[in-house]
This record gives structure tokens, C-alpha cells and sequence, in this order.
């Protein structure tokens, strides 16, 4: 048996004792008040769900659908139907929205190389965060054959730019931009991966200034610097994005 055995059922053991515990006073206030993280409010929420009694009447004076009255019972029943209606709405948009972009990336592979990216960027029916997300995550998952990320991560940059040029779109170019960075490092293309990299540094300066997409870009950065032997930078580059990570939880 490995060492990695006993360990997660330890981890499975704690989970479902803390899953079995009663949320605290504060923290059944601070569900409704909706100041929890989402681990933190799933928890309690299916807790509330099980029936807990106790649990129900502290949110009761938070919330008027916090426990059922003795009169109308199941009280709790219409406002959970409510909860899960909107929870499949949003996620049958969202299936609906990655289908299109299916649909969309598919109608651009079509299309002649040069064309591509000008379509991306140009025609309105390809201006869609959904298809971005897409090429993103395609040109992540393509490290193995990094003339075809690169190929997808500039289609990605296309999309982001016919999306305006709101904050939001800036921090879309930028994260576009360091996937196009990554997939040069690998070709290698090092002059390239420089250039790509400091239009994502310009992009998110231009953009809201993300602190999880500048950590990315900071392990972007850094692992150019090893490529190119460049080892004490790499390795400062990377303390600054572990340090940003930390402070970002």
C-alpha cells in the first residue's frame, strides 16, 4: 500500500467530520449575508439541506427563508426548487455557449491560414468569450505540438481584439498574449516569445492590472528565463509569482 492511501482517507475521514459539524452562529450570518467563499457556502448550504433544524432557526432571524414556520412546513423546499431552477438555467446557457463556440472554431479551422485571424478579429458573429476560452484552453492543452498552440493562442488574441477595448479585453489580451509566449518558448522561438510576452505585460498594464493573471505571466516569464539559462532570474521571477499566488489564496 503507498503513503498516498492512508493519506487521502485521512483527507476524506476530516471532510466528512467537518461536513457533519454544525456551521458556527458567525459563519450561518455570514451565508446570508453572502460573505462566504463558494467551498464555504456549499458547505452550509447542503447542511441546510439535510434539515438541520438547529441550523435553520439561527437563519432565521437573518433570513425570512431561513426556517419554516410551524404552520408551512417544507417552507424550504420552494426556495431550494429556486436555487437548483437558476443553477440548471446557468448551466444549460453555458453548455448552449460552448456548443456555438464548437460550432464557431470548427467554421475558422475551415478557412484558409491567412484568413483566420482576420475573421476572428473582424466578424461580429466570432466576437464571443465563450470561443476565446475555447482557444485558450485548446492551445493549453496542445504543449505537445507547440506550432499548433501557437497557431490557436493567436486566433485567441484575434477573438479578444473584436472584442473591444474595454479593461475586460485588455486582461483577455494579456492572458492570449502569455499563451502565445508559452507556446514560442517550446517551439523555440525565444526572439518571438519575448516580443509576445511584452505586449501581455502592455496588454494588462492597459487592462485591469489582474493579480492572478499577473502571477501567470510572471511563470510565463520565468520559465523563458530557464529556457534561455537565464537560471537566478528564473527562479526570482518565480518567487514573485508564488508570493502573489500565496497573497491571492
Amino acid at each position: 500500500m503507498s503513503l498516498a492511501q492512508p493519506f487521502r482517507r485521512g483527507l476524506h475521514r476530516a471532510a466528512a467530520w467537518f461536513q457533519r459539524r454544525h456551521p458556527s452562529r458567525e459563519t450561518l450570518e455570514r451565508f446570508v449575508r453572502g460573505e462566504l467563499s463558494p467551498e464555504a457556502t456549499s458547505r452550509v448550504f447542503h447542511h441546510l439541506l439535510r434539515g438541520c433544524e438547529r441550523c435553520r432557526a439561527v437563519t432565521s432571524s437573518q433570513w425570512e427563508l431561513g426556517a419554516p414556520p410551524p404552520e408551512v412546513p417544507g417552507e424550504y423546499e420552494p426556495m431550494f426548487e429556486r436555487v437548483f431552477s437558476a443553477a440548471r438555467q446557468a448551466k444549460e446557457e453555458l453548455e448552449t455557449g460552448r456548443l456555438e463556440a464548437e460550432r464557431l472554431a470548427a467554421e475558422l479551422q475551415e478557412l484558409p491560414a491567412l484568413q483566420r485571424r482576420d475573421r476572428a478579429r473582424n466578424d461580429e458573429r466570432y466576437r464571443s468569450p465563450a470561443l476565446f476560452e475555447l482557444l485558450m484552453r485548446r492551445s493549453g492543452e496542445s504543449a505537445g505540438d507547440p506550432r499548433r498552440a501557437e497557431l490557436l493562442a493567436e486566433l485567441a488574441i484575434a477573438v479578444a481584439e473584436g472584442l473591444g477595448s474595454s479593461l475586460a479585453s485588455h486582461d483577455l489580451q494579456a492572458a492570449a498574449w502569455g499563451a502565445l509566449a508559452a507556446a514560442r518558448r517550446r517551439v523555440p522561438d525565444f526572439l518571438g516569445a519575448e516580443a509576445a510576452l511584452a505586449s501581455a505585460w502592455t496588454h494588462l498594464a492597459r487592462g485591469t492590472g489582474d493579480r492572478l493573471e499577473k502571477a501567470r505571466l510572471l511563470g510565463v516569464e520565468a520559465s523563458l528565463r530557464e529556457a534561455q539559462g537565464r537560471a537566478a532570474e528564473a527562479s526570482r521571477l518565480r518567487g514573485r509569482a508564488e508570493a502573489l499566488y500565496r497573497r491571492i489564496g
